[in-house]
């Protein structure tokens, strides 16, 4: 993650390619799942911004690979709170109505 280097010409057409796999994937998933929780898209649009910024040379590559690290730890964290409130509303529906046990 010490990486000074930003990409060369050659690597930012990698860099693209990257992109627009990113972005064809995303649109497959929306189009089978329909809309995505807010953090699935925010996660998403992170990504997509530090491709762009990758690409456009703003950033180095160790400053990518921080970057998309943190992503992925604000994604997980937002899943599991999404999680524990999901469990939490079973548990109270279970109160709700006991014969449902």
């Amino acid at each position: 993650m010490a990486n000074t280097e930003r990409p060369t010409d050659t690597e930012r057409s990698a860099v693209k390619a990257l992109w627009e796999a990113h972005e064809a994937c995303r649109s497959l998933t929306e189009a089978r799942f329909g809309p995505m929780p807010r953090h699935w898209t925010r996660s998403q649009d992170a990504v997509s911004l530090l491709l762009g910024e990758l690409y456009d040379g703003a950033i180095s590559y160790g400053q990518f690979a921080r970057k998309i690290l943190y992503i992925g730890a604000q994604y997980k964290s937002a899943r599991e709170t999404l999680d524990e409130e999901l469990e939490a509303r079973a548990r109270w529906r279970a109160l709700d109505n006991p014969t449902s046990r």
